[in-house]
């Protein structure tokens, strides 16, 4: 009989291990699909499942479950609490021998290091995460923890190799994974926000394309913010605010205070600068007094600030003068200790110089009877000073002189210089004319002259007995008629004046559609029709000669070309091509006589490549150009 209870007990034990065990996967499962839809439903599940951690035996169930609201925690800026359950996660993982959990909880630690601008110890975690991802051999994490790699070198400025790293991101075809798709072209457009406002807008585009059919809200939300963030930037406002409402509609539907604190601040901002205190205030306060609970405390003085400053303009100075008192409060509670710090440091640095005084009273009375004899010593010493100070003046004042001579005759050259270079563009001006005229003459000689020509032989061959050899003739025919017109109208400035600028890209889309798949973005699209005629001339020509080197030398498949106008115009070209070394490849004629253009234009003409890694051509020019 007692054997028999045994068994019993010991059944009912294991049946309970199981049932909490699926209990815990369950919620694993209900987290994981509403982790980026609903962030105070994804807390909840994950508390959920850490409550049966102590009657479950698997250590690497419990190590996902402290994974989990790790992930929340540090969503929520909740540092403190995040770095304790990673740290519990890594434990249990290394126990249990889940190596993925292993890996994504090094990249939780590193990224808590990040923010407390800990980045020697964040780099270290990083490096853990990816040696085990590059062990697992899992696509997956391993461009997960090479996108936050690469948002740590642009934190720590090292933003040429976090670029570097984020584009190999995006050509690698294992990577896959539509979400760290989306996050490399992020970081790009973050890291492009200090370099080049054009493209950053670009890449948040294409970031947001990518996940317009993922249920990823989160992410969502994050890029609207920072592309809402650009567009204020250059004072294109309505595009701004259009976009940072979106953030806060996504923020609000999915439970984010941190990211709706950002969005109503960035919102209190906008009215703030449009003078429109009274709708700055209301915002002021939903901000801080509904959504600032997980919300680093410098951020809200920084709020409390301009805050105070708005209530000002609204002429509301008692409530004004409360809200700085709040402001200076927090300021002194977060820096009690550096106060603190500094007045041990100055009180050590009183006593010191206190004993040091003492001690120098001692030595300058002890030192006064020898100063006293070698006063006639430093009476001729004086004497010796006058006399080299006044050679000192002397050689100082012909050393002037000789820099004088030499920056007058160095401005002399560069006045020189660029009497040559208004010279040398007017002669750009003039060949540019004179090509095109070339071009035009050459493109009526193909239409009437030969075009004409071919219209007869096409008449004749037409008109001969039908049979297999005339059919194949006049099909030849046709096709060689349609390549000198195409050849023409490509050649001929009216024609490209004429033809709306989409029509001309579709035309050379169509032309080159056998060898390679070209990807147009036009932003925006309604502004081209304010682009004069010499910049569409020029612009066509350019792509011409990129499109005709790609398929001359690129051997690409996937062209993608865009065109971005704003205060000025901007052109990307990119090939996934063969790509080449640009200090050993020199440029043919076709990129020397756009360099020259562009040169005259006063824009800016910039070739990045390397050997298999593709080519991207930008052409920057003004806008308005004297030119025109």
């Amino acid at each position: 009989m007692p054997i028999i209870f045994k068994r019993v007990v010991l059944f009912l034990l294991f049946s309970c291990f199981i049932s909490f065990s699926q209990e815990t996967i369950a919620y694993h499962k209900l987290y994981e699909k509403v982790r980026n839809i609903d962030l105070n439903k994804a807390k909840e599940y994950a508390e959920y499942a850490i409550n049966f951690n102590d009657n479950i035996e698997s250590d690497s169930l419990k190590a996902i479950s402290f994974y989990n609201r790790s992930e929340i925690y540090f969503r929520y800026n909740l540092l403190k609490e995040a770095r304790i359950d990673v740290d519990r996660a890594i434990a249990l993982a290394i126990k249990g021998n889940n190596q993925t959990i292993l890996c994504l909880s090094y990249i939780i630690l590193g990224r808590i290091y990040r923010e407390e601008i800990k980045y020697t110890e964040s780099l270290k975690a990083t490096e853990k995460a990816l040696n085990i991802a590059e062990e697992l051999k899992n696509n997956f994490l391993l461009h997960k923890v090479l996108n936050r790699k690469a948002r740590l070198l642009n934190r720590t400025k090292n933003e040429k190799q976090a670029i570097d790293i984020l584009k190999s991101n995006i050509k690698n075809e294992n990577f896959d994974n539509t979400d760290n798709k989306a996050r490399s072209y992020s970081s790009l457009g973050g890291i492009y926000q200090k370099i080049n406002k054009d493209s950053s807008i670009y890449y948040y585009n294409k970031a947001l394309n990518i996940i317009k059919d993922e249920n990823n809200e989160y992410l969502r939300t994050l890029i609207y913010f920072n592309l809402g963030d650009v567009y204020i930037q250059q004072e294109n406002y309505p595009k701004g605010l259009e976009n940072i409402k979106k953030s806060e509609k996504i923020s609000l539907a999915i439970s984010d205070d941190v990211g709706l604190y950002y969005t109503t601040g960035a919102l209190a901002t906008y009215y703030h600068n449009q003078k429109k205190y009274k709708r700055a205030i209301e915002l002021y306060k939903k901000a801080l007094n509904s959504y600032s609970k997980y919300v680093d405390r410098s951020e809200i003085a920084h709020m409390y600030w301009i805050f105070s400053e708005a209530l000002y303009f609204d002429d509301q100075f008692k409530e004004g003068f409360l809200i700085q008192e709040k402001y200076m409060e927090l300021k002194d509670s977060l820096f009690t200790v550096e106060k603190s710090k500094t007045f041990e440091r100055l009180q050590t640095e009183y006593d010191v110089e206190k004993k040091n005084n003492q001690i120098a009273y001692l030595e300058e009375k002890q030192a006064l009877e020898t100063k006293q004899r070698k006063l006639i010593i430093g009476l001729g010493g004086l004497v010796l000073f006058v006399l080299l100070l006044l050679v000192f003046l002397y050689r100082y004042r012909a050393k002037s002189q000789k820099v004088i001579r030499t920056q007058e005759k160095q401005l002399f050259l560069q006045e020189k210089e660029q009497l040559k270079q208004n010279e040398k563009l007017k002669r750009v001006e003039g060949y540019v004319e004179g090509e095109e005229k070339e071009k035009n003459r050459i493109a009526l000689e193909l239409h009437d002259g030969i075009g004409g020509q071919l219209s007869g032989i096409l008449h004749l061959a037409t008109s001969l007995p039908e049979n297999e050899n005339s059919l194949a003739l006049t099909n030849n025919l046709k096709t060689v008629s349609k390549e000198v017109r195409l050849l023409s109208h490509s050649l001929s400035t009216s024609f490209s004046e004429l033809q709306p600028f989409q029509n001309l890209l579709q035309t050379l889309k169509e032309r080159y559609k056998n060898h390679f798949t070209i990807e147009i973005y036009l932003f925006p699209e309604e502004a081209l029709k304010d682009i004069s005629n010499k910049q569409k001339t020029f612009l066509y020509r350019s792509i011409q000669e990129v499109l005709n080197n790609i398929y001359k030398h690129a051997k690409a498949e996937l062209v993608q070309l865009s065109l971005t106008i704003s205060d000025e115009i901007v052109l990307v070209v990119e090939d996934d091509g063969v790509g080449f070394n640009t200090d050993k490849v020199p440029n043919g004629i076709g990129l020397q006589n756009i360099k020259e253009r562009i040169s005259y234009l006063r824009g800016e003409f910039i070739i990045d490549s390397k050997e298999n890694e593709g080519t991207s051509v930008i052409i920057k020019i003004p806008k308005e150009n004297e030119e025109d």
